[in-house]
């Protein structure tokens, strides 16, 4: 799946913006304090270190998805479609092609290796040969005006977050831009003369403080990428929008927009539609213009609580007969409150008409106020859904009940599948790898039919994680998915405070995240090797956890470490802690009851106190004893 939309599902990538602006923001602030020379020594010394911490944070920052480098690479003129494929996709294979030379350098903490750096060397290579007239360096304040003497200039991506204005003059000088990235940025308003700029094929203005986009954009006629994430004061597109008829993408992520310009359906090319706003005027929706976007890939429509059912969305067929789209997700407003059964039959018609077509991978609900899930994720329609690999259900509110047939799966669905779905499989959804359902305050029961294991049927084949978060009156999870989920390698449990015991995870899970469980008693029959515990103060039985290795244990009114610790410690690796003083005190050598019962028998052990500079560090072998705690 592609990264930027599973940070998106996630939230992530929301922190991560805000996170890159800061860091940005601190290093604008260092190089200031730099260049006034402090002599105080320890004012000097702290500089120094915080100058540390950036660098490397930002070294992670400088990561970048392969999304955003074939968007530019595309703008650019640098891709040729492949026959058979789009310009995203043959993007997508000039990138693994790189990949494969080594001049990229993948993160293993990202999916699909859609996340890479380049090689430090690779980089400065490509630098010097550019040799000043292709490529021109700056972070401060004056970089705008630097640049405006490079008159064949293509490429800006600006990385001062302390901008607020564009010289009036840049869009005169500068008429051979391909790419203006000025994201993260504090500009409140484009220059008008931006319609100048006839080359511009991306223009990305996420994150800022714009009020409004220039009319002028009208003349931008070979833009493809229009990037406009978060900017949390803009509430109107222009008109004008609609003439820009060779945009591939139009990106309004968390954009609070009011309504969409008449007239979308123009830009027969878009592969990307992030935030368009549904409408009704004169008891007709905008969303009949999506019928004419047969390109789309990615599709998300926000305030969907605004359709009427009397839009006849069936007849509008404008989901179900996409032959492209791999991405779709569904918002509600999440403000919406007493739901009476006209909302309630309304909005379920609404998203039952919503249809996905079978290309669909991955499928985002969010803020449904219906008190059922819609009928296609249930047999016999569910079997269309032969190729979804992410779900995401999320502030399904007024749901009460999930019964056995999701995910399961029957007999009479099974029969209506085609040969792709046929691998072996009985479950609902064959190639689901991830799924996560959250924000469910009323969600008490989910029953899966028990069936006979044979080994060769397992429950949902490639699920690899699952995810379950703020299900407050949630009482257990059924044992036949978590047993029987063979390919499940990760399971997050979070908020779930009516669950009382999990117990026979499938062999395959390797870590297991149990957070905010104030019920939970017991926990047996894991294989797991990371188990990480926050804040389940009734936990009394932990075993046949034979192969854990690393142990995380999180409970701030924790006072003593708990007895099942003792029959798993001789084979844990790592042991962190979260407790108060007097649990760190018991875990001080010589002659604290954990120290001489636990503690020294593991290898690597940190333990500190929240919102506390106490802390401890503990290493067996070379023995290793460091701590700022009283004893």
């Amino acid at each position: 799946m592609a990264e930027s939309e599973v940070m998106m599902l996630l939230g992530v990538k929301d922190d991560l913006s805000r996170l890159a602006e800061r860091v940005r923001t601190i290093n604008y602030y260092l190089k200031e304090a730099e260049q006034k020379a402090y002599q105080n020594k320890l004012v000097a010394h702290w500089l120094n270190k915080l100058a540390d911490v950036m660098y490397d944070a930002d070294d992670i920052l400088d990561e970048c998805e392969a999304k955003d480098l074939v968007n530019c690479w595309i703008s650019e003129g640098f891709v040729s479609a492949i026959s058979g494929m789009s310009l995203e996709e043959s993007g997508e294979e000039y990138y693994k092609e790189l990949v494969n030379r080594c001049l990229f350098k993948i993160d293993p903490d990202y999916i699909d290796d859609y996340v890479c750096t380049m090689h430090d060397l690779v980089r400065d290579l490509a630098i010097s040969v550019a040799n000043g007239a292709y490529c021109v360096q700056g972070d401060d304040k004056d970089s705008l005006d630097a640049v405006m003497k490079h008159k064949s200039l293509r490429t800006i991506i600006c990385f001062t977050p302390q901008l607020k204005s564009i010289p009036g003059n840049l869009f005169d000088k500068l008429r051979m831009l391909r790419v203006l990235d000025l994201s993260g940025t504090q500009i409140e308003n484009l220059p008008c003369n931006i319609g100048n700029l006839i080359h511009l094929r991306l223009l990305d203005v996420s994150g800022t403080r714009l009020r409004e986009l220039p009319k002028s954009m009208d003349l931008l006629v070979n833009l493809q990428f229009l990037i406009v994430q978060r900017c949390k004061n803009l509430c109107d597109l222009p008109s004008a929008i609609v003439q820009l008829h060779k945009l591939r993408a139009l990106d309004l992520y968390h954009t609070p927009l009011s309504n969409m310009p008449l007239g979308i359906g123009k830009l027969k090319d878009l592969c990307l539609l992030d935030g368009f706003v549904v409408t009704n005027e004169d008891n007709r929706s905008n969303m009949e213009e999506l019928k004419s976007l047969s390109k789309l890939t990615e599709l998300s429509l926000y305030h969907l609580e605004r359709a009427q059912s009397e839009n006849r969305a069936k007849e509008v067929a404008l989901l179900g007969s996409n032959r492209h789209l791999t991405r779709l997700a569904l918002y509600c407003d999440n403000d919406v409150v007493d739901v009476n059964e006209e909302d309630n039959e309304r909005i379920k018609q609404v998203f039952n008409e919503l249809q996905p077509p079978p290309c669909i991978e991955m499928l985002v609900i969010s803020g449904f106020f219906g008190r059922e899930v819609p009928t296609w994720l249930f047999p016999p329609y569910q079997s269309s859904l032969c190729n979804l690999n992410f779900l995401r259900i999320d502030g399904a509110s007024a749901v009460v009940t999930i019964g056995p047939e999701f995910l399961d799966g029957s007999a009479s669905a099974v029969v209506t599948i085609g040969p792709e779905f046929l691998d072996g499989s009985g479950g609902g959804f064959p190639k689901l790898e991830y799924m996560q359902i959250t924000n469910m305050p009323n969600w008490e029961d989910w029953q899966l039919a028990r069936r006979p294991h044979d080994g060769r049927t397992p429950l949902l084949p490639r699920l690899k994680e699952l995810i379950l978060v703020g299900c407050p009156k949630l009482k257990s999870i059924p044992e036949c998915l978590l047993q029987h989920s063979t390919s499940m390698m990760v399971l997050h449990i979070r908020d779930a405070g009516s669950l009382g015991t999990l117990v026979n995870l499938s062999a395959s899970v390797k870590e297991a995240k149990i957070w905010g469980c104030p019920r939970l008693e017991a926990i047996s029959n894991l294989q797991v090797q990371d188990l990480d515990l926050r804040n389940c103060p009734a936990l009394k039985k932990v075993e046949n956890v034979g192969s854990i290795k690393s142990l995380t244990l999180y409970d701030d009114q924790m006072e003593a470490l708990p007895s099942w610790l003792k029959s798993i410690m001789m084979q844990l690796l790592r042991l962190n802690l979260r407790g108060n003083p007097e649990l760190m005190r018991r875990c001080l050598p010589p002659d604290g009851l954990d120290w001489l019962e636990v503690i020294q028998h593991i290898s690597h052990v940190k333990g500190f106190v929240y919102d506390s500079s106490d802390n401890f560090s503990y290493t067996k072998s070379p023995f290793s004893f460091n701590t700022n705690i009283a004893r």
